[in-house]
């Protein structure tokens, strides 16, 4: 062979490995055998009151999703309301929030905040579990119906809080108001301790049920679950149709003789839109397939379904949310 056949057939190899090359992308950016893409990612996530569910609800899901090991960690912290979480997030402090879902939606359609078009920038995850708005009275109070909460005192959710927009609307289909009612701005855990203390008559608590305030609550003093239903709460459900029927029974809270009925929304978990879609695929795929851990360790666990996911929420789903959802053939 002839230096000049070597030196074509050298080119040629090269170009061959060259070409070779473009085709195959490093191996570091290649999905493992389960198809998961190589990520390593720490994300911090709001929960609102600690008192409440969300703060339980998203330490189980955290830990879940950092048990499938597949590069996402994230630690979990609450805030003050529903607008402190989505500002943080906004504000790049936070990569993460579960809020409760008729609140995003408020905000982001702009019904509430003027700032929604910033808000615009958040995307879904997933909906996760409907939340139960449960009106809690002293048993001797004398409040029966929701009507009857005029001229109480009544704790109505943190300033600012997704609770605090549901009460307002509420009282509103009672065409009850501040006016009316003693309303006071109160966290699950601060308004059990003022009916203890009998300064409250009432509070309106909107979280997965059972609460941890209103059991606690429930050992240190006599109280009822005060049913919303009826013509007003048909006419709140038509104003408002991400509000949905839902009862309390006496499995979530053994006070109870018989089922309560009452409204739900469904909670959301929420991000940043700039959240790396590679990360947003993980952590909705590692969620999902780790739902059995999630369930062990809070009841609402069973309510995570793919369908009901991407049902739940009309805000815009983060790419990386979408692809793991069309994947499994729910989108």
């Amino acid at each position: 062979m002839s230096i000049k056949q070597v030196l074509t057939l050298i080119m040629s190899l090269a170009l061959l490995a060259a070409l070779c090359g473009c085709e195959q992308p490093p191996a570091e950016t290649q999905p493992d055998a389960d198809g998961y893409p190589p990520v390593a990612a720490e994300l911090l996530m709001a929960t609102g009151d600690m008192d409440g569910s969300y703060y339980a609800y998203g330490n189980v899901l955290a830990q879940a999703v950092i048990g499938a090991g597949r590069g996402v960690t994230i630690s979990v912290e609450g805030s003050e309301s529903t607008d402190d979480s989505l500002l943080r997030l906004l504000s790049g402090e936070i990569q993460l929030a579960i809020v409760q879902g008729d609140a995003l939606h408020q905000r982001y359609t702009g019904d509430v905040s003027a700032a929604q078009q910033e808000l615009q920038q958040l995307q879904v995850i997933a909906a996760l579990y409907p939340e139960v708005c449960q009106l809690i009275a002293a048993a001797d109070a004398g409040i029966s119906t929701a009507a009857e909460l005029s001229g109480k005192r009544v704790g109505t959710g943190s300033a600012g809080s997704a609770t605090a927009e549901s009460v307002r609307q509420i009282l509103a289909a009672y065409q009850l108001d501040a006016a009316s009612v003693q309303t006071q701005a109160l966290g699950f855990g601060e308004a059990a301790q003022a009916l203890t203390d009998q300064q409250l008559d009432a509070f309106f608590a909107v979280s997965a049920a059972p609460n941890n305030a209103v059991s606690q609550l429930a050992a240190r003093r006599a109280i009822v679950i005060v049913p919303l239903e009826g013509a007003q709460i048909e006419a709140l459900i038509a104003e408002y149709p991400y509000y949905q029927p839902q009862q309390i029974t006496p499995a979530e809270y053994a006070f109870l003789s018989a089922p309560v009925n009452s409204i739900a929304v469904w909670s959301m978990l929420v991000c940043s839109a700039d959240l790396a879609e590679d990360v947003a695929y993980v952590l909705t795929r590692a969620m999902f397939e780790q739902q059995a851990a999630i369930v062990a360790g809070h009841a609402k666990g069973v309510y995570l379904d793919a369908e009901a996911a991407v049902r739940g929420s009309s805000i815009e789903l983060h790419p990386g949310a979408r692809k793991y959802y069309e994947e499994i053939g729910v989108l």
